[in-house]
């Protein structure tokens, strides 16, 4: 019977020790899935030079669309519901409309392109940690993995000094989101490894 109790045991580590390695995997694929996004992002702008506000909507709606399949993958082993999707997409939505009128405010103080560079910093930081802070109520601990993204903001101040500040906060969001999937995968790596 203790052997059996034994068994049953490992077996629940394993499956639990399985989830945990999901969890921080779909999370990791979710920051460089954003990140690839945004990269796109920029390529689009390179190409389209001065794309309307419509194709701007238009490319951030179908992003959002295309994101939906791999949330989807892993919302039943994690779960999750279509209600978690929603808030995470309406509180997304604050913060792009927050991004297309902060700016026109910052201009009292800087030219139009540095105000869209430190709002959109600014605001993904924000968006992050109010989710991590979610995570926080619910779960109890802070995901310390997502502070490299979170710190996004701390960029805002060196936007005022370079040439192209908006390609400056491309590349700042694609590295912070960039080293935020990576410690989630080392961290996923340090599981399996356990």
């Amino acid at each position: 019977m203790s052997s059996r109790c034994a068994d049953l045991k490992d077996i629940l580590e394993k499956v639990e020790s399985r989830l945990v390695v999901v969890k921080y995997i779909h999370v990791a694929l979710a920051f460089v899935y954003w990140a690839v996004v945004v990269s796109s992002f920029y390529v689009t702008l390179m190409i389209l030079k001065k794309p309307s506000v419509a194709e701007v909507l238009s490319f951030w709606v179908v992003a959002i669309v295309l994101y939906y399949p791999l949330w989807m993958r892993t919302k039943k082993i994690l779960g999750l519901n279509f209600r978690t999707f929603a808030s995470k997409i309406a509180l997304m939505s604050i913060f792009i409309i927050l991004c297309l009128m902060l700016p026109d405010f910052l201009q009292s103080y800087m030219d139009f392109k540095h105000a869209v560079g430190v709002t959109i910093l600014c605001s993904v930081s924000a968006y992050l940690f109010v989710l991590a802070l979610t995570v926080r109520i619910r779960r109890g601990e802070f995901p310390k993995e997502t502070l490299p993204a979170i710190l996004s903001f701390a960029f805002a101040p060196a936007i005022l000094f370079v040439s192209d500040p908006l390609t400056f906060t491309g590349f700042v969001i694609v590295t912070t989101y960039g080293i935020t999937a990576l410690l989630y995968l080392i961290k996923a790596i340090g599981v399996v490894e356990e």
